[in-house]
């Protein structure tokens, strides 16, 4: 039931038009510990994490996916195997990554689209839309304004 409710709420993440304020406090916490509940209300935008009950297999997803954010959990078991937290090495070389586009050819590009954003099969990054001419939009989804150095997703 963990893994349904995991595929369900990566799936909803990929497909999320939410706004750069909803999505903020997620870089605030990946240096400064929170709960798992609070990571919870974090992503209550998503229909898979605005169920107000007590779910484990929620909190397990919940768990999972703050550990693949590199989101820092206070209650975070240090024995778990399974859902082992990052370092702070792997945090930074993760958001860095994230700051990467497809550089791919053009003849090897396979995009697999996730409503507004496009990602490369091949390398999975971002895909930039080079369609629109909007100055101050994030160049992947084009709705959102940058949010830290203009022409970075």
């Amino acid at each position: 039931m963990q893994q349904k409710r995991l595929l369900k709420s990566e799936s909803e993440i990929l497909h999320s038009n939410a706004p750069n304020s909803i999505l903020a406090p997620i870089i605030h916490f990946c240096n400064k510990p929170t709960e798992l509940r609070h990571v919870r209300k974090l992503f209550q935008h998503l229909p898979t994490f605005a169920n107000k009950k007590r779910d484990d297999h929620i909190y397990g997803a919940t768990r999972y996916i703050s550990n693949t954010f590199g989101i820092m959990l206070m209650d975070g078991d240090k024995n778990n195997f399974i859902d082992r937290p990052m370092t702070n090495v792997e945090r930074r070389h993760a958001w860095r990554m994230a700051t990467f586009h497809c550089k791919c050819t053009s003849s090897c590009i396979s995009p697999q689209h996730f409503t507004v954003r496009t990602l490369c099969k091949a390398c999975s990054c971002l895909v930039y839309n080079m369609n629109a001419s909007q100055d101050t939009a994030c160049p992947c989804c084009r709705m959102n304004e940058y949010w830290d150095i203009i022409g970075l997703p």
